[in-house]
This record gives structure tokens, sequence and C-alpha cells, in this order.
């Protein structure tokens, strides 16, 4: 078993209760098999992304900014502001000055960092599958960013969303978390007891 999440690899673990085979932290930006030399990159990106930030928001102090060092990624965060809207402006003016460029992903109140080069959700598992050898593969997810997995094309994933508000690619949808453990045992029982 494999997760993949946005959280740093060290937080997704802390919150998990159990060890996956795979714990793909940053979006794909960490723990993929075989690219430990990236993340030696992608952590020096980071900081150099964290210093550049703290320098263009040091008299934002007051504002509710707040930049988090994930590791691999970074993520700017103004849901402490008082005007979000123009906190959030700010932010992205200033990731627009970050050099290297990275990739933005918008979360709620947040604004996440990813190196460029870095892989997204659906890249990572489509990269673990063929180091693993696995043809087929399964995916359920609840977050925005699992759409780079269900946007992939292809008879080789089962994907299930967890919520049904808005639209998704997703071949599969659940009303809520409640009703994962149920599918899983199902999938458990189809497949003989075998994980």
């Amino acid at each position: 078993m494999a997760v993949i999440t946005g959280r740093s690899r060290s937080n997704a673990q802390a919150h998990l209760g159990m060890t996956p085979h795979y714990l793909i932290g940053n979006h794909g930006a960490e723990g993929l098999p075989g690219r430990e030399a990236y993340e030696g990159e992608y952590l020096e990106l980071a900081k150099n992304w964290e210093k550049q930030l703290k320098g263009l928001f040091a008299s934002a102090n007051g504002a509710g900014i707040v930049i988090e060092n994930k590791g691999a990624t970074v993520s700017v965060h103004y849901r402490a502001s008082c005007e979000r809207a123009a906190a959030r402006s700010q932010v992205l003016s200033g990731i627009e000055l970050l050099n290297p460029q990275p990739r933005i992903i918008s979360g709620k109140c947040v604004e996440d960092l990813v190196p460029a080069t870095a892989p997204n959700k659906g890249e990572a598992l489509l990269y673990l599958m063929r180091h693993l050898g696995y043809p087929k593969g399964f995916y359920i997810g609840d977050d925005k960013t699992d759409e780079d997995v269900f946007r992939l094309m292809g008879e080789q994933l089962f994907t299930v969303r967890v919520g049904t508000a808005g639209p998704s690619r997703a071949g599969y949808a659940l009303r809520n978390q409640q009703e994962v453990p149920g599918l899983l045992k199902e999938l458990v029982n189809a497949l003989g007891g075998q994980h």
C-alpha cells in the first residue's frame, strides 16, 4: 500500500496511525524510491525559497502571512490575515519574484510551492507502479490535487473520489470519508483477503 499526500512525509506519518509500504509526501516530491538525489535538490531549493520569501515579507509580520518550509516544498499561509484577499494578492506577487519559479498549488488560504521538476501525484503514482511492476492500480482521494491522478487516461487505474461537490475525472465517487472503510473491506473480500 502507498500513501501519496501533500503533507511532508514526517507530518503525514504522525497522522496516519499505520506505516504504509510507501509514503510519498509533498505532492510527489519526496519518498519515491530511486529519486533520493532529486529530493536533496528539492530540500536546497525549498531553503532558498524560504529565505527569499522571508526577505520579501519581512514587513508583513502583522499581516498574518506564515512561511512553512515542509522540506521539499514550501507553503505560504495567510489564514490568520484579517484581509485575506489582500494577503493572497501579496503572497502571489511575492511568489512571482522567486528564482527559480515554483509550481504553485493553491489551497484554502495557502499557496504550496513545489519544485517545477517534481512529479505531481499522478506522475508519482505511475512512477511507483512502474517501479513495482504493477500494471494496474487503485487510487482513492479527497483533495483537488488528486485530480492529477483522476485525469490519467487508460484502464490501468481504478479511481475513487471522496466527496461529490464539483466536477471530477474520477471513475467513481463516495459521498464521504465514512464510506471509505466499507469500500476497502469490499475490495479486500473481492481479492480473497489478499492485500
